[in-house]
């Protein structure tokens, strides 16, 4: 008779939730001087990228991926 072998993996509940809400996680950011908002919506920019020919990135995204 073999000897059991031990589970490969064992599922446990997380002692603590690892939940944050998106409010104290900016809050967070803005204290260490990461981010500034001016309370404005952006304004609409034209793309700085392009692409060589007439084909859009998605094309040439879905002919890489083939």
């Amino acid at each position: 008779m073999s000897k059991p072998q031990p589970p490969l993996l064992s599922m446990q509940p997380l002692e603590a939730p690892l939940t944050t809400s998106v409010q104290s996680r900016m809050q967070e950011l803005i204290l260490a001087g990461l981010v500034a908002w001016s309370g404005h919506n952006l304004a609409p920019m034209a793309p700085v990228a392009q692409t060589r020919g007439n084909r859009t990135v998605a094309e040439l995204l879905l002919e890489d991926r083939e």
